[in-house]
């Protein structure tokens, strides 16, 4: 039962980062966008740290303090939003590009097209 617990606190900590968040930081005046998008993402780069620090925090509770092998639920759940945070992180930071994606995409269309 405590699985379950984890898990379903773990994805509704997931949907609330990763999209109630920007919806609630983001303003929208039409089709112009009021707020920076940088705040956005140093919400959501904190909300993702914040994930992993509490899921860090319940592996150490759960390894010591009892006897319960649901420790392993969350180090799972700490690796994986460790490397969403790490992506997320290389996002921000502009590390990933996606023009070679733009040039597959053209690549395909010229070809399709003839």
């Amino acid at each position: 039962m405590l699985r379950y617990f984890i898990h379903l606190l773990n994805i509704a900590y997931l949907l609330i980062a990763l999209i109630g968040v920007p919806a609630a930081t983001s303003v929208h005046f039409g089709a112009l966008r009021i707020t920076s998008r940088s705040a956005a993402e140093f919400v959501i780069l904190c909300a993702l740290g914040s994930e992993f620090l509490l899921n860090l925090a319940g592996y150490l509770l759960l390894k010591f303090y009892s006897r319960h092998k649901e420790f392993a639920t969350c180090r799972n759940w700490a690796i994986c939003v460790a490397i969403l945070f790490a992506i997320h992180w290389a996002l921000y930071q502009g590390m990933f590009d996606f023009d070679w994606f733009r040039d597959f995409l053209l690549w395909l269309k010229s070809r399709v097209n003839v």
